[in-house]
């Protein structure tokens, strides 16, 4: 038997004394205080799990035991595997994100007639999204779904020619995966405030719609009102990351 086969056979045989061993620092430091070729010993750290600590205290020590550069590089080798394989994503198993941008518009229709007359503070008002939002190829928010809005002010027509009041937030719309995104009713959000808010206010004959809002609200007699099926445009309120796995066609 050459020296070739002899080392192999020799690594086989004390690798079946490792087998069922995780290899570490102190399995090298028996290896080669016992006297193991140091051809052996890197085949091993080659071929068999291990969990070396390579530190440079750690890294001196194995040298001045007597462990080969040879070994040593072989269990930096091994680490650099062993790190590359728990870091890599198993397929299909990591989550792949995807951005829904801040102020991403969304076009929504009023479901029901609104008046200052019926309404209540804190009531809840439901909108339909009229076009579908997508990230590339992939629709994160359905045409048809629900955005909810609330009553945040509501006041009836008052005496003294003193009109109506109804102030309202869009608060949220429901994506495709099922979870709720905040929206707001301006496209820049510059700070202060409630960004979600779309007001309109009623004093005595004239409509006085504030700069944020997007939609205006109609006089009916001293009520303000809103009528079904007026659309409006929200926006999406910040940067939003999202799992593109759960947006996937089924």
């Amino acid at each position: 038997m050459n020296k070739s086969n002899k080392l192999v056979a020799l690594a086989l045989s004390v690798s079946l004394l490792y087998a069922q061993e995780l290899l570490t620092n102190e399995s090298i430091l028996k290896l080669a205080k016992a006297g193991i070729q140091e051809d052996v010993i890197a085949n091993m750290v080659s071929n068999q799990p291990g969990k070396y600590s390579l530190s440079p205290d750690a890294v001196i020590a194995l040298s001045q035991a007597g462990v080969s550069q040879k070994v040593i590089s072989a269990m930096v080798t091994k680490n650099g595997e062993m790190n590359a394989s728990v870091s890599k994503p198993s397929v299909g198993g990591a989550a792949e994100s995807m951005v829904l941008h801040d102020a991403t518009p969304v076009r929504l229709r009023l479901t029901r007639n609104l008046s200052s007359a019926d309404e209540k503070t804190g009531d809840t008002i439901d909108f339909e999204v009229l076009d579908e939002v997508k990230i590339g190829d992939l629709v994160v928010v359905q045409r048809g779904a629900m955005a909810i809005g609330t009553v945040t002010d509501a006041e009836k027509k008052r005496r003294m020619a003193r009109g109506g009041k109804l102030d309202v937030t869009i608060d949220f719309v429901r994506l495709t995966d099922g979870e709720k995104v905040a929206l707001r009713g301006v496209k820049e959000n510059k700070g202060g405030g409630h960004t979600g808010a779309m007001t309109g206010a009623m004093v005595a004959t004239a409509i006085v719609v504030w700069p944020a809002a997007p939609f205006f609200l109609f006089m009916h007699g001293k009520d303000t009102t809103m009528p079904k099926g007026t659309e409006i445009t929200a926006y999406t309120d910040g940067e939003i990351r999202l799992d593109s796995r759960k947006f996937a066609p089924k």
